[in-house]
């Protein structure tokens, strides 16, 4: 059974300071957690999902329509969904109402198939669904969010699904996309595949030849492998030619944008990840010093007792 489900547009839900967990991690849920219906009003902040095993359901379930959804400062880490047809968090969005995801991390995340043995594209954070071909300009919005380490097959952390005209609807403002991976390249090295994004759509080309080249992705940087974005069919394969649409940092032999090679990190528990990790300036995880140096030298990452 699904923990929490919204029915009707009367629907409102406001949930902060709580914490959602499952109490076996080896035994997968088989419902969603909260699953909101057409037309109901939702809130989360400050809430956060932790280390969720799921059969093959998202652990937040959204569909929206006339009213607004608000996820602010919400963190998803460890959630792992084992038949993947969804990330952890699915946005379905048809003709109304709007979406902020604002402020919140995506960690840890897997919908990689075991052994490396599958090629779906749903990446382990995220999955946005446009119904429609209308929707009004940047309806989803999402801006300075985290998406670390995620793991899937042809998609590590975010898949976009339905139709590609509707593409004008959404924008990415100043998020982060680091140390996300793609277990197809081991049995599926030519399907397309793309570590941050992956478009699961027709006639993407088309609608980026048309959108304006900050409507999509504006402020946001990818330190994950090349290819960070791809779509559907894509003529080019895996040569990384959409990366361009984000800025990429690091990996100059194939990155859009040239910079001197970061080939040491200090870390340390007093340091900020908005540093660049010099001995007066640490670095706080070592997961973000591991996204910023360049693996195309000899590296070195220094972390303080």
């Amino acid at each position: 059974f699904t923990t929490i489900e919204l029915f009707g547009t009367a629907a409102v839900l406001s949930v902060s300071q709580c914490v959602f967990g499952t109490k076996d991690k080896n035994v997968p849920i088989l419902k969603q957690i909260i699953k909101a219906q057409i037309g109901a009003q939702v809130t989360f902040q400050s809430v956060a999902f932790e280390k969720i095993y799921e059969e093959d359901s998202a652990v937040l379930d959204l569909k929206v329509q006339v009213h607004d959804i608000q996820i602010q400062q919400v963190n998803f880490t460890n959630i792992y969904i084992e038949q993947a047809f969804t990330g952890g968090l699915l946005v379905e969005y048809y003709d109304s109402g709007t979406v902020l995801i604002d402020d919140c991390q995506f960690k840890y995340g897997q919908t990689l198939t075991a052994d490396f043995l599958g090629n779906k594209v749903i990446g382990a954070s995220l999955t946005i669904i446009f119904t429609n071909e209308v929707v009004v300009d940047q309806t989803i919005i999402i801006q300075n969010c985290l998406f670390d380490s995620n793991m899937g097959d042809c998609s590590g952390t975010l898949t976009l699904q339905g139709n590609a005209r509707a593409l004008n609807g959404i924008s990415f403002r100043s998020c982060n996309f680091e140390n996300n991976i793609c277990g197809s390249v081991y049995y599926y090295p030519d399907d397309p595949r793309a570590s941050d994004i992956f478009f699961d759509m027709e006639n993407v080309e088309q609608q980026f030849s048309v959108l304006q080249s900050d409507t999509l992705f504006s402020g946001c940087v990818s330190y994950s492998n090349h290819p960070r974005i791809n779509i559907r069919n894509s003529p080019d394969g895996n040569d990384g030619n959409y990366d361009e649409l984000l800025v990429v940092i690091n990996q100059s032999t194939n990155g859009t944008v040239q910079k001197e090679p970061t080939t040491s990190a200090i870390v340390d528990l007093n340091g900020n990840n908005s540093n660049p990790g010099t001995a007066d300036a640490p670095i706080l995880t070592i997961s973000h010093a591991f996204a910023v140096v360049d693996f195309d030298y000899n590296c070195s990452i220094f972390v303080h007792p």
